[in-house]
């Protein structure tokens, strides 16, 4: 079932009074660090409404009744403070489990680049991860396979840089989060032929010494990932009608 956030608030007086009693439960300090869902630094200037984001998403959790919640790790903080404060605030006799994954980068630049001395890539890394919300930058489970190469053709990846670039990103996240993947580059002989990493770190330090092209690594991704999404892509255009799902969660064909 999907729930949209207006089912949850509308004419539901009990909800905004748990927000209420949830908030008491949470120091301001606490609130503050776990802004960084927002993509904010700690102690870095916000709006208060963006004070009320954690609580709100604390509150739906348990509105929802949920046993199990799964998110990236940018959301731990908040979800950290649902499970400490189950007893107190709410309800609930049973803590919510949580299950987090590593953030995957958008295909966009970063903001600043090239990136400043001492940053911080873990923020930037939440800060640049893929949205559905800057939908040329994320590739989607339904994606043709023309869609998907032309957007990682147009994705950044600086020559022989390994910091927030995301084709390197998905290669390590995607291809190598089974260590027995391999990936291949299938190359002209004049540019190197064709040769097969077993491992990310090795790619990785080729790519750093200039032995690899960015273009040979786009291509190469997109075949992976054209390769391996090719299932859903038949599972949905047998069954049209789950495309609309996509447009009621504001997902663009």
């Amino acid at each position: 079932n999907f729930i949209l956030g207006s089912d949850l608030y509308h004419n539901n007086d009990q909800y905004w009074q748990n927000l209420i009693e949830i908030s008491k439960n949470i120091t301001l300090n606490r609130i503050k660090r776990a802004t960084t869902i927002m993509g904010r630094k700690f102690g870095e200037d916000t709006d208060f409404a963006q004070l009320l984001y954690p609580p709100m998403q604390i509150n739906d959790i348990f509105e929802l009744k949920a046993d199990l919640v799964h998110s990236g790790l940018d959301q731990r903080k908040a979800h950290v403070l649902a499970r400490e404060i189950t007893m107190k605030a709410h309800n609930q006799k049973v803590k919510p489990t949580v299950v987090h994954h590593s953030l995957i980068l958008g295909l966009q630049k970063p903001p600043v680049w090239p990136l400043p001395l001492n940053t911080d890539l873990k923020q930037l890394l939440s800060e640049n991860k893929m949205s559905k919300s800057v939908q040329n930058t994320a590739v989607f489970i339904h994606d043709s396979p023309e869609i998907i190469e032309k957007k990682i053709m147009k994705g950044f990846c600086p020559e022989k840089s390994v910091e927030l670039n995301p084709i390197l990103d998905w290669i390590k996240n995607i291809v190598f989060h089974d260590q027995n993947n391999s990936f291949t580059l299938h190359r002209p002989s004049k540019y190197g032929g064709e040769i097969s990493y077993y491992s990310y770190k090795e790619l990785e330090n080729d790519y750093k010494n200039g032995l690899i092209h960015p273009l040979d690594l786009k291509k190469a991704i997109s075949s992976y990932l054209i390769k391996i999404l090719e299932p859903v892509r038949k599972h949905f255009a047998s069954k049209t009608d789950l495309l609309d799902v996509f447009d009621k969660i504001n997902i663009t064909r």
